[in-house]
């Protein structure tokens, strides 16, 4: 991972753990697409409208959620 793309995610959690939905939203492809783990029970989340219920449905459970990076490592992949 890049350092562009380290300070990418940082932005987002902070955005993300401020409650900043626009500019979380801002820093992500309109086309984005989040998939949980429940994805069968959940269904899955396509586009920022998605990543709109996401938020919602998540605070709402969880309203003190947040994340806290403990360490970015970076992966180095063979070239295909």
């Amino acid at each position: 991972m890049s350092q562009e793309n380290v300070e990418l995610v940082r932005r987002g959690f902070d955005a993300f753990n401020r409650r900043d939905l626009d500019t979380y939203k801002a820093l992500m492809d309109p086309d984005v697409e989040g998939i949980p783990r429940m994805v069968a029970i959940e269904g899955d989340y396509r586009g920022h409208d998605g990543i709109d219920r996401w938020w919602k449905e998540l605070l709402d459970v969880f309203p003190d959620f947040s994340i806290e990076v403990g360490e970015v490592a970076m992966l180095i992949r063979p070239s295909r």
